[in-house]
């Protein structure tokens, strides 16, 4: 998959965090019991720009503090196998897009070339099908099945595939029914947050994409700025651009945390 402006802006903007979160007293005692936790910190600068640094503090101050039970755990491993398997897919898809690049500039595409890549699509192929049947697998406890989705979804963005991902959509659209103040709620967010940027890459679902950001933006209880931030990007509408003034006219006194952020996207927009 080539890169866009937008997914180099974006992992910029996520991959520059203003401290090391996780030295703090209560993640440092989460990481020595919960798997899970465990693999968020090892694995979140790779998180598809999707598990923000702030959030993960809230999340692992609320929910990985409990004691992994064998469901859970079980839960864990299949979810360090997912989160590997898909880097092995991008990383994959990557080779490919580099090895076409270069072939274009040569006269004469070697034989050595072409049977790499043909190599290569055909273990894209079978990574996509093996990732797909570890996805469904995650089904329980919660937060797995959200989670989930999200792998769905960003699986389905990088193939084009617009049906499934129409249906991670639909799968990570029941955050607002779930207590602000839960854990639950932080990890649904998060996760309808990264659907809601993969489905920007599809034309027909740019639109609801946007939508599902603008609902993150004006009532998420903690991803309200980066969805914000990823709308700055790709609202051109002057009409929707003071639609989004108005969102971050709201939600800028309670974000003060990330006063600097937020300064940063008004000067960017001329707010």
């Amino acid at each position: 998959m080539t890169s866009s402006p937008l997914r180099d802006d974006m992992e910029d903007y996520q991959a520059k965090p203003n401290r090391d979160i996780f030295q703090d007293p209560t993640i440092q005692e989460a990481i020595k019991t919960d798997a899970f936790a465990r693999f968020v910190v090892r694995h979140w600068r790779s998180l598809v720009a999707v598990l923000v640094a702030a959030s993960l503090a809230m999340i692992a101050a609320n929910i990985f503090t409990t004691t992994a039970t064998k469901k859970r755990a079980s839960a864990t491993a299949e979810l360090l196998e997912v989160q590997k398997t898909y880097r092995e897919l991008v990383e994959t898809q990557d080779s490919i897009v580099e090895l076409k690049r270069e072939s274009r500039s040569d006269s004469e595409v070697s034989k050595e070339t072409s049977e790499k890549i043909s190599s290569l699509e055909k273990n894209v192929v079978e990574t996509r099908t093996k990732l797909s049947h570890m996805i469904d697998s995650l089904e329980s406890p919660e937060p797995f099945p959200v989670l989930a989705s999200l792998y769905r979804g960003l699986v389905a963005a990088r193939f084009n595939d617009a049906d499934v991902l129409n249906k991670a959509l639909d799968q990570i659209d029941g955050w607002k029914s779930l207590e602000s103040e839960s854990s639950e709620r932080y990890v649904a967010e998060l996760a309808a947050l990264g659907v809601s940027r993969a489905a920007l890459q599809i034309p027909e679902l740019k639109k609801r994409g946007q939508e599902a950001l603008k609902a993150l933006a004006s009532e998420g209880a903690r991803v309200g700025v980066d969805a914000l931030v990823t709308l700055s990007y790709v609202t051109t509408d002057p009409e929707e651009q003071k639609g989004l003034k108005s969102i971050y006219d709201t939600i800028k006194v309670a974000n003060q945390a990330r006063s600097a952020e937020l300064s940063e996207l008004a000067s960017r927009m001329g707010w």
